[in-house]
């Protein structure tokens, strides 16, 4: 059986980015900026019905040449052993 939690998707992400050519980090004058932004660019609303859910590791199926992502998607494993999938 194959231990799932050794493989490092991040990892994996990073690589296969960089084999299609795209930047893999942000440049250092971009995280100043962002550390220096004072307003976020999008409030949240006072609402317990909205979840920020950017730390989730989202992939993308797509063909190797798409140019978008309109469709991603988290998969996370419940303690009573189902699969909860989100589309966003």
């Amino acid at each position: 059986m194959t231990d799932f939690h050794a493989i490092d998707l991040r990892k994996i992400a990073r690589q296969a980015m960089a084999s299609y050519g795209f930047n893999v980090s942000f440049p250092e004058k971009v995280i100043e900026q962002v550390k220096a932004a004072t307003t976020p660019s999008f409030p949240m609303k006072d609402d317990r019905a909205i979840k920020d859910l950017r730390s989730f590791l989202w992939s993308s199926i797509d063909n190797h040449d798409s140019l978008d992502l309109d469709q991603v998607e988290f998969c996370q494993k419940r303690d009573n052993g189902e699969i909860h999938v989100r589309v966003a």
